[in-house]
């Protein structure tokens, strides 16, 4: 059986890249979209809704295009818009 094309472009260094990257949405994005449920005083269940539309939309958008043309493509926030 081949080995995916995609399996063949994963190295150390676009590993830790990614798991950097990780690390910056988890720690900087989530406690902004909570901060912003907080002011706009939506219940739980509406916080965890939102946040699931953007992150897996915006995840599922992301992973397509980057596979489709074998460069990373952030289809959500970029860094300098988390900060």
């Amino acid at each position: 059986m081949a080995t995916p094309s995609y399996l063949r472009d994963l190295n150390p260094a676009a590993f830790w890249a990614g798991i950097t990257v990780f690390f910056w949405y988890a720690f900087a994005g989530i406690p902004l979209h909570l901060a912003v449920a907080a002011q706009l005083k939506l219940s739980p269940g509406e916080t965890a809704s939102w946040v699931l539309i953007v992150w897996l939309t915006s995840a599922a958008a992301s992973i397509g295009a980057s596979l489709f043309y074998r460069i990373p493509i952030p289809i959500s926030w970029t860094i300098p818009g988390i900060i």
